[in-house]
């Protein structure tokens, strides 16, 4: 990530021009001043006012790169960066770390992996490695909040890691690790069904595995210790864990501000009746255990459905433009519940109708989001934390390996906010919204009747 001044710099060196030519070109008339530009001594507004004296001599490449080293000056290069690494990840952009793997023993044979303290590019290449060396060797990574907000690598990894369920995440309290001085910066390696092992301590150079005849137990040793995994619902197979599921997102969403984006509207998001009547329908024709859950589910969901269009605070949504056409044409969302048949045509009505009229209150913000829909989906609820998700989910444990990825706390919750203002929502247009609604359900109610 580069500064306004350094980006100027190499705009410079990129056209052969001279320090006195950019005077000319800028109108400055004071080498001083054009230097502390440069260096990146002077403010926000003085960084603007010299982007706009270029701007006429700029291509669309350099518009765009000067544009995204002004946002860092706006934001912070740190909180940029963090930035950065969530918008990659939830696109699917490869995550670039520099530096070379550290490679973990050579034969591994399942067993557990403990990271201590791997924050930064060595822990995040070193998760890698594991998991390239032996899919079925366990990985759990204890970190702490303070590590997330500085380490961008290591907020890429947890996000990108959201489908490999051998990893997991397990978030500790800085401020109970100072007071009980523990510091640990290590990878433990322990074999299934053994009580020896390999041990790496993180230093300056590179770090090598040593042989351990006998390792201590790390899970003994944080037993007192408060343990918050990152990672739930990996294990969506009997019918309490779907009702576990739905009534831990009521519990997070009930009466609460809050900022979803997704590429297709949710399941809380649609009539309940439309809900029910769809689920009934596919269970007559194809039992599925969670059936017997039906009117627990219901119960639920209608509280879910109930909030999401009642509550009177207020609520951010942003929807991709191709997706919500895409479930116009198909009458399936994005994450539709296994369990659930498509949606009819004039269910499909109805339900871009509802989110039209949701659009309509000024309590509301709907986005719509023009470039490619996100691979990962996020729900930000105030007071409680991120919750991120794979969008082409079916709930499904068999066939998706179903996770969920949650982040607690005002600052995570704080720093995703602040991504979806900053970046996401200026390439959104509030204003689409209620023209793509009219133009679906005009496009739903001209097709053939189901």
């Amino acid at each position: 990530m580069e500064t306004f001044g350094q980006c100027v710099y190499a705009w410079m060196q990129a056209q052969d021009l001279s320090v006195p030519e950019l005077m000319g070109i800028t109108g400055y008339k004071s080498k001083t001043s054009l230097y502390r530009v440069l260096q990146g001594q002077c403010n926000y507004s003085a960084c603007v006012r010299f982007y706009d004296k270029l701007f006429h001599r700029l291509d669309s490449a350099w518009q765009d790169r000067m544009q995204a080293s002004l946002r860092a000056e706006k934001i912070g290069l740190q909180r940029t960066a963090l930035y950065e690494a969530i918008h990659r990840t939830l696109f699917q952009t490869p995550v670039n770390v520099p530096g070379e793997r550290t490679f973990p023993p050579q034969s591994l044979s399942g067993g557990t992996v403990f990271l201590f303290g791997a924050s930064g590019e060595a822990g995040y290449t070193l998760a890698e490695s594991l998991i390239a060396a032996d899919p079925q060797v366990q990985i759990r990574h204890y970190i702490t909040k303070e590590e997330i907000l500085s380490s961008p690598s290591l907020l890429a990894g947890l996000i990108g890691r959201i489908c490999q369920l051998q990893y997991q995440a397990v978030l500790l309290d800085e401020k109970e690790l100072r007071e009980r001085m523990l510091t640990w910066n290590a990878a433990i390696y322990r074999p299934e069904g053994t009580d020896g092992g390999a041990l790496m301590l993180f230093g300056q150079g590179n770090s090598e595995w040593q042989s351990l005849e006998r390792i201590s137990d790390p899970e003994e040793t944080l037993r007192h210790y408060k343990q918050t995994p990152l990672y739930r619902f990996d294990q969506l197979m009997n019918p309490s864990d779907y009702i576990e599921l739905v009534q831990t997102a009521y519990q997070m969403e009930r009466g609460r501000e809050s900022i979803i984006v997704k590429p297709t509207p949710g399941i809380q998001m649609i009539p309940p009746d439309i809900v029910e009547n769809a689920f009934d329908d596919f269970i007559s024709k194809h039992f599925v255990p969670v059936s017997v859950a039906r009117e627990s589910l219901y119960l639920i969901q209608r509280k879910r459905i109930d909030n999401f269009f009642h509550n009177e605070t207020a609520t951010q949504l942003f929807l991709s433009k191709a997706a919500l056409a895409a479930f116009a044409r198909t009458g399936m969302l994005m994450d539709q519940f296994f369990a659930i048949r498509r949606f009819t045509r004039e269910e499909r009505i109805r339900i871009l109708k509802s989110l039209a009229a949701f659009a309509q209150e000024s309590r509301h913000t709907v986005g719509i989001m023009e470039k490619q829909a996100p691979d990962l989906s996020i729900e930000i609820y105030h007071g409680k934390g991120a919750l991120l998700y794979p969008s082409d989910t079916h709930y499904h444990a068999e066939q998706d390996g179903y996770r969920e990825l949650f982040l607690p706390g005002n600052d995570l919750e704080d720093l995703f906010a602040g991504y979806v203002r900053d970046i996401l929502q200026p390439e959104t247009g509030a204003d689409q919204a209620d023209k793509l609604f009219n133009r679906l359900i005009h496009m739903v109610q001209n097709e053939q009747k189901d």
